[in-house]
C-alpha cells in the first residue's frame, strides 16, 4: 500500500503547487499590464457625437427599396412585391480614422414603421467593426417581421449573447413606433427597445471582454414586402480610445493562455500519476492473487525434511558451501522461497543450499547472508560465490 499512497501524496502536493503558481503568475501579469493599461488609456481619446443622419453614407443599394437621408430623417420605402428576392438597403457611419476600443456609448434612435400588409423583413441597428475577426458585435438590435405567423420579434445581441423578445403575437399592426437605445460603460452593456406603452426589451450584460473594437454604425432594412420605415431621430455619442487596443486584447489572450496551459499541464500530470498508481495497484493485486503462500504446517514439514537432508549430505560435503545463481525451471506451485514463503516465477534468479537443497529468491538470501553466514533452514555455513 505504501507504493500506492506515495504517488497520491505527490499528486496533491503538485496540484497545490501548480494552482498556487498559476494564481501568483496571474496576479503578477495583471499588475504589470495594469500599469500598461493606464498608459494606453491616458493616450488619445476621441468622442464622436451622433445627432443627425447627414454623415451616414449609402453602402448597399437595393433596386427594390428607395431610401433617402437628410440631417433629421432617414427613409426606407419598399414597393416590391417579389417574395423570393432578398433586398438590402444599408447606411453606414464610418469613423475608420478613430477606430479602437469603444469604452462608452449612449445612442438612441426613433423608428416609425408602416406596412400596408403583413410583411417579411428585418430592420437592423448595429454598432460594430470591420476589423473584428472574432465575430463579435458591440451591439446589434434586430426588428423582425414574420408575416406568415403574424408576429414580430425583437432581438438584441451584445458580444456573443443573444436575447429575443416576442412583443406582438396577433393582429400585426400597420403602424408602430419603436425607440432603440444602446448604452455601454466599461464592461456593462445595456440594450433596450421600447414603444410608447411599455419597455419591450431591457437587458444588461457584464462581459469580461472589455475591449471591443468599433468603427461604424449601421442602419439597414432587408425586406421583400411593401413597407415603409422612417428613422426620425438619432442622438448620442461614442467614446473611442486606445487605437492600440490590440495590446490590451493580447494581454487578455496571454492571461487566458497561461491559465489554459497550466491547467492542461496539471490535468496531464495528475492523470499520469493516477494511471501510474492504478497500474501499481493492479500489479500488486495480480501478485497477491497469483502468488501461492505455504501453510504453516507445510512450511514446518519442509524445514524438518531439509534439516534431515542436510545431515545426510553433510558427510559428503565441505562445511563451507559456495552458492551458484541459477534460474528456476520447476513447478511454480510446488516450490517456494524458504525466507518469504512465496512461490517462484519461471526463469527467476534463485539460489539453492547445496546441503539441504532449500530454495531462495536470490536477493532475499544475499540480504540474509550480509548478517548471517549460515543457511536459514539447516544452519550450515554458506559463502557467496
Amino acid at each position: 500500500m505504501k507504493e500506492i499512497l506515495k504517488p497520491r501524496k505527490f499528486v496533491i502536493i503538485l496540484s497545490i503547487w501548480l494552482i498556487s503558481s498559476t494564481v501568483i503568475n496571474y496576479i503578477a501579469i495583471q499588475g504589470f499590464v495594469g500599469e500598461q493599461e493606464n498608459i494606453l488609456y491616458s493616450t488619445k481619446q476621441e468622442k464622436v457625437n451622433v445627432s443627425d443622419f447627414s454623415s451616414f453614407q449609402l453602402k448597399e443599394d437595393s433596386s427594390g427599396i428607395w431610401s433617402d437621408n437628410t440631417a433629421h430623417k432617414m427613409i426606407f420605402n419598399s414597393t416590391q412585391g417579389s417574395f423570393f428576392e432578398d433586398s438590402i438597403e444599408s447606411y453606414y457611419l464610418n469613423f475608420d480614422s478613430l477606430w479602437g476600443n469603444c469604452s462608452e456609448i449612449e445612442i438612441e434612435i426613433e423608428v416609425n414603421q408602416n406596412s400596408t400588409d403583413i410583411w417579411f423583413g428585418t430592420f437592423i441597428f448595429e454598432l460594430g467593426s470591420h476589423y473584428n475577426l472574432r465575430g463579435e458585435r458591440s451591439a446589434y438590435l434586430n426588428f423582425i417581421g414574420r408575416g406568415l405567423f403574424q408576429r414580430g420579434n425583437v432581438e438584441i445581441q451584445a458580444v456573443r449573447k443573444m436575447e429575443r423578445n416576442e412583443y406582438l403575437s396577433h393582429n400585426y399592426p400597420t403602424n408602430s413606433t419603436l425607440f432603440y437605445r444602446i448604452k455601454k460603460n466599461g464592461r456593462t452593456l445595456e440594450c433596450s427597445i421600447r414603444n410608447a406603452n411599455q419597455t419591450l426589451v431591457h437587458k444588461k450584460w457584464r462581459s469580461s471582454n472589455f475591449y471591443i473594437p468599433a468603427n461604424y454604425l449601421l442602419i439597414s432594412l432587408d425586406t421583400t414586402e411593401n413597407t415603409f420605415f422612417e428613422v426620425t431621430a438619432i442622438n448620442g455619442s461614442l467614446t473611442i480610445e486606445n487605437q492600440n487596443w490590440q495590446a490590451l486584447r493580447t494581454r487578455d489572450n496571454v492571461i487566458l493562455g497561461l491559465i489554459i496551459g497550466v491547467s492542461i499541464i496539471t490535468i496531464i500530470t495528475i492523470g499520469a500519476f493516477v494511471i501510474r498508481a492504478r497500474i501499481k495497484q493492479e500489479q500488486q493485486r495480480k501478485r497477491e492473487t497469483s502468488t501461492w503462500k505455504v501453510s504453516p504446517e507445510e512450511f514446518v514439514r519442509r524445514v524438518e525434511e531439509a534439516v534431515e537432508r542436510a545431515k545426510r549430505r553433510k558427510k559428503d560435503q565441505e562445511v563451507d558451501i559456495e552458492l551458484v545463481p541459477t534460474q528456476f525451471e520447476g513447478d511454480i506451485k510446488d516450490e517456494f522461497c524458504m525466507i518469504c514463503k512465496l512461490n517462484f516465477s519461471k526463469s527467476q534468479e534463485i539460489l539453492q543450499c547445496p546441503l539441504c537443497l532449500s530454495l531462495y529468491h536470490q536477493d532475499h538470501l544475499l540480504q540474509w547472508l550480509t548478517e548471517q553466514k549460515k543457511c536459514p533452514v539447516c544452519r550450515e555455513p554458506m559463502k557467496k560465490s
